[in-house]
């Protein structure tokens, strides 16, 4: 009888470490390159924002020693994520009086979790807080922040190709 009641607290202590491994966790990711944006991007990874140069994203815990294994900078921010109940605040210093548990923050943003769902805020601050996204971003966002443009004045000016330019007749066009 001692051997099964042993084998059983074995049982669920494994079953619940493996949980505990298992178990979804909020992380942040500095970016801090395009090409670490579109390398972050490839793994698939469920992102939900991106703000400066660090993606906030959810994982399965196990999963966090090899990302770091392929060089990115991470940290874990919250476990289990609620995402429904985030709050991303421009200029947190503002929000002070406000009261909830600081998830993230760095010198401009903050993401937080409010003690109540039905918060009140000055109307004044509205277009400093908004809700966490709770879907991940899309394929036109990464592709939007992960492009480098060209600049005009790094185009050398070539006075063959202005020709051609200015042989183009709008009225040729249209006929």
């Amino acid at each position: 009888m001692k051997k099964l009641y042993a084998l059983a607290i074995a049982w669920v202590l494994l079953l619940s470490a493996k949980e505990a491994l298992c178990s979804p966790v909020l992380i942040s990711v500095e970016l801090p390159t395009i090409e670490s944006k579109k390398g972050w991007h490839q793994l698939g990874i469920p992102t939900y924002e991106l703000i400066g140069n660090t993606a906030i994203a959810e994982t399965e815990e196990n999963l966090v020693g090899s990302l770091k294994q392929k060089g990115y900078s991470i940290e874990i921010i919250d476990r289990p994520p609620e995402l429904t109940r985030y709050m991303i605040l421009l200029n947190p210093e503002k929000f002070s009086a406000m009261k909830g548990k600081l998830i993230w923050q760095n010198d401009k943003t903050a993401i937080i979790q409010p003690l109540s769902k039905g918060h009140n805020l000055d109307p004044d601050f509205k277009h400093n807080i908004r809700p966490m996204n709770t879907k991940p971003l899309g394929e036109r966002f990464w592709k939007s922040n992960t492009t480098k443009y060209v600049t005009l004045k790094s185009i050398p000016y070539d006075p063959f190709i202005q020709n051609l330019v200015d042989q183009v007749n709008a009225d040729s066009i249209t006929s």
